[in-house]
Order: structure tokens, then C-alpha cells, then sequence
């Protein structure tokens, strides 16, 4: 039935427009062993470039054995224990800021670090 209320409150499409195309955006985090060299590549146009950027930069700062911890596509990541003093650092992600630091605050709770806090998040957004 058409009648409901949700039908009749409902905008009509503008079928004139321009038909609207979201680009994907990749996020990737790669560091070095023991921390040695550490890149998060933000808005990158693949996942495969993202990850290209994100091991060259860690590498290009000295980082040893890098690798990608993290990418998400149109999404975020938060990173923990980034700075001298932490002996670990932890990164998670999320659909977007908020979620990507509650992630990474309850991987630390189950690692028992208490003293882990947010020290840096981004996100990659569509355009």
C-alpha cells in the first residue's frame, strides 16, 4: 500500500541531476620491526598504492623488515604507543574515527596495557 505515511513524505528523485560517482580512498599503516620506520599513507587512489607508498616511506625513514599492518578503504585508523617510551605500538581500524580509537582502545585493554591512549588517527574519505 502506497498510502503509508513514509510514501507521502517521501522527496521526489531529481531525475535531471548529475549521476553522482564516489571515488574509493585507501588508508594504510606500515611500520618496521622494534619500530624502526613507521608511514600511514592517507588517501591513496588504490589499496595497492596505498600499501606501494606506505612500505617506502617506513623504509625511506630506516625501518627494518617493514610491513602493512593496516589498510582500510574509506576508512580509519587509530594508532597507540606511536611515541619514545612505548615499547609496543598498536593501530585498528575503524568505518570511521570514533570507531577506529574505541578499536584500538579495546585491543590495548586486551594486551593489559593501561596506560595506552590514542596518539594519532585518520581516516580516508571517498570523493
Amino acid at each position: 500500500d502506497y498510502n503509508l505515511p513514509y510514501w507521502q513524505n517521501r522527496p521526489t528523485p531529481n531525475k535531471q541531476g548529475p549521476n553522482v560517482v564516489w571515488k574509493d580512498r585507501f588508508i594504510t599503516l606500515a611500520w618496521g620491526i622494534k619500530r624502526s620506520g613507521i608511514s600511514l599513507v592517507v588517501n591513496a587512489e588504490t589499496q595497492a598504492k596505498a600499501e606501494r607508498t606506505a612500505l617506502a616511506e617506513c623504509r625511506r625513514q630506516g625501518g627494518i623488515q617493514c610491513e602493512i599492518d593496516s589498510t582500510m578503504r574509506n576508512g580509519c585508523i587509530a594508532v597507540a604507543g606511536w611515541a619514545p617510551g612505548y615499547d609496543v605500538a598498536v593501530a585498528s581500524t575503524g568505518r570511521d574515527r570514533e570507531h577506529a580509537e574505541e578499536n584500538l582502545l579495546e585491543r590495548c585493554a586486551a594486551r593489559n596495557n593501561k596506560s595506552c591512549e590514542v596518539q594519532y588517527s585518520a581516516c580516508a574519505t571517498p570523493i
